[in-house]
């Protein structure tokens, strides 16, 4: 057996990649699980300046290395971040006039902000040299970043790779008047990107399809979020079980408790449901617990680290996955496949999924036959779905099957990195 060659990559990016909790940073730390650490180096954008210890092979810029930095990193201080801060992708409607307006005035300011570029001083020349990438990793979030990715490619003749987590180029300022100009800006330095990228990656073939039509000066690969193996048991025939435990695992942000609310309203008539266990942050918790105590099959479980995801989830008979049915969050998680997909399918285990029919996560699930889905399309129906469903052993048994081969064949890491390395090694200056 040859031995695996790992190029050097740098991963530019604004997210923490080893201690970040967020789904981005989870995600590339599987795309990267078990990279040789001397193959790997970090530029990471921060609003400001933290004074943390930084490793030999990370380097972090902040609002000091902008363009009339000084300034903003003392107008920072006086305005809560705003001026240096990643740009808003998603932004609330159901709001009044006056909160509205200013959240477009804060947007403005973010906004604008963005379009200034990163300097890239002697101190971030040293450090590129030295690491001597072959590969440019990027996530790319807004202007900011991509100039600073194709600086760098043209200053040192390095290959980019963006990465594509969600649609944001959809939504990006698209709802704010003042911030028009900035979107144009926007967009029209992301076909830049495109037109010096041989190829880019996406997180789903839903995204790789809509972005194949949309641009049309670069080659698109989906790569989703991996798992190392499949946990999921053999089918034991012979059990059954009187009662259910449920358990979501997740955020509740960007309106998705909604979505857990509506599920709970419907299994509080189900016999067949123990409890439904709830694991997210305290934040996410505090600010929807009072919607959630009129059921008290509904336990509160605490915040879960991402170690302990998989064998926490093993426990439950059923996993829970959720998706917002707000219009305005759609239009940003429409293309997106989620972290907590490969990690349910991994599990062998059922899945309750609810949220709307047209995303891709949800449509991913309901095409390959890999979850009782409660959509859109059968809303009236879902009490009678989730009670006919759960006791249809056939059913959940065909499910699992079905998740088991859609886990290796598009989640399985050996699968996964076989086919990035490959990526990879087209793109080597």
């Amino acid at each position: 057996m040859s031995e695996i060659k790992y190029p050097k990559v740098l991963i530019v990016s604004d997210c923490d990649f080893h201690h970040g909790t967020d789904a981005t940073a989870i995600t590339i730390r599987n795309i990267f699980s078990g990279w040789p650490v001397d193959k790997l180096s970090f530029l990471q954008l921060k609003s400001y300046h933290t004074g943390e210890i930084i490793d030999d092979n990370k380097f972090i810029l902040d609002s000091r290395n902008l363009q009339l930095g000084e300034i903003l990193t003392k107008v920072r201080k006086q305005s809560v971040n705003i001026t240096d801060a990643p740009p808003v992708l998603v932004t609330e409607t159901s709001v009044s006039k006056l909160a509205k307006l200013k959240q477009n005035l804060r947007l403005s300011i973010s906004s604008s902000a963005d379009m200034l570029n990163y300097q890239i001083n002697n101190d971030l020349k040293v450090f590129i040299k030295h690491h001597n990438p072959d590969i440019v990793y990027l996530l790319p979030y807004g202007r900011r970043i991509i100039n600073l990715a194709l600086n760098i490619q043209r200053q040192f003749n390095i290959p980019v790779l963006p990465h594509f987590m969600d649609d944001w180029p959809s939504t990006i300022y698209k709802d704010s008047l003042l911030s028009s100009i900035q979107r144009k800006l926007t967009l029209k330095t992301l076909k830049t990107l495109f037109s010096n990228c041989e190829k880019s990656l996406v997180i789903s073939d839903a995204m790789k399809n809509e972005f194949e039509r949309r641009y049309k000066k670069c080659k698109f690969f989906s790569l989703m979020n991996d798992v190392e193996e499949y946990a999921g048991s053999c089918i034991d025939e012979n059990k059954t079980e009187e009662k259910l435990s449920l358990c979501y695992a997740g955020g509740l942000h960007l309106n998705r408790w909604a979505s857990l609310l509506e599920l709970c309203k419907i299994a509080n008539d189900d016999v067949t449901i123990k409890k439904i266990a709830i694991y997210t942050s305290h934040n996410d918790w505090k600010n929807v617990e009072h919607y959630f105590k009129e059921f008290p099959f509904v336990i509160y479980k605490g915040f879960i680290r991402q170690t302990e995801v998989l064998k926490t989830l093993s426990d439950y008979d059923a996993l829970i996955f959720i998706e917002s049915f707000d219009d305005n969050i759609k239009k940003y998680t429409r293309f997106s496949i989620s972290t907590k997909i490969p990690e349910y399918l991994s599990l062998g285990k059922t899945i309750i999924a609810v949220g709307p029919s047209d995303i891709a996560s949800i449509a991913y699930l309901k095409e390959n036959d890999l979850a009782i889905v409660c959509d859109d399309t059968n809303r009236t129906e879902w009490r009678e779905v989730l009670k006919n469903n759960l006791t249809d052993k056939k059913l959940l048994d065909r499910n699992i099957e079905n998740g088991k081969t859609i886990f290796f064949k598009n989640h399985y890491r050996k699968n996964q990195r076989e086919k990035f390395l490959e990526i990879l090694d087209s793109l080597k200056k």
